[in-house]
């Protein structure tokens, strides 16, 4: 999947991040089944959230759908991912609002589960771009991350952040699922 689809869409800053950050950071991280990444942007009052994952974690499977299971488990996926405000919430304080969310998966429109692009490296990942407008970003304390709820293969989530108060990486898991800012 390639990131700079939904990057150029979301304003540069998620690309401000990746300039602040060490180029350790910036070496893609192997893809790991059970394991997703989450870069955190506060700019001015936009909150941006960039996640990708395996398609194994949300979907149990990396493949072209095979079958009308495999077809609707992508389709429901899809729209779990676009409930911005099922799987993400910041703190109330902030009033953030969420705006649509940009969703990418390489099988994406691809009823038949035939023609669809794949990775070159034999993985497929889903990238996804959430966007807030908080009208008190001061006020943003954390974001409680509620996919370990929605997607059971889930088991931990690398984060980046980037805020007016600093940079930041945390691990979430089950037990560990609200991000400080």
């Amino acid at each position: 999947m390639h990131r700079s689809t939904l990057l150029s869409v979301t304003s540069h800053a998620i690309v401000a991040l990746a300039t602040t950050l060490s180029p350790m950071a910036l070496a893609e991280p192997p893809h790991e089944h059970g394991t997703a990444t989450l870069d955190v942007v506060l700019d001015g009052n936009r909150l941006l959230l960039d996640f990708e994952s395996p398609l194994d974690n949300l979907v149990g499977f990396e493949h072209a759908p095979r079958s009308d299971k495999e077809r609707a488990a992508l389709k429901t996926m899809e729209i779990s991912l676009r409930a911005t405000e099922r799987l993400l919430v910041p703190s109330a304080a902030a009033e953030c609002r969420a705006a649509a969310a940009k969703v990418e998966q390489p099988f994406a429109g691809d009823a038949a589960g035939t023609g669809a692009k794949k990775e070159s490296h034999g993985h497929s990942e889903a990238h996804v771009v959430w966007e807030f407008a908080c009208k008190r970003p001061d006020k943003l304390a954390g974001v409680d991350v509620l996919l370990f709820d929605v997607f059971p293969g889930m088991k931990k989530i690398n984060v980046q952040t980037a805020s007016p108060r600093g940079q930041a990486s945390a691990t979430l898991t089950r037990a560990r699922r609200k991000l400080s800012l």
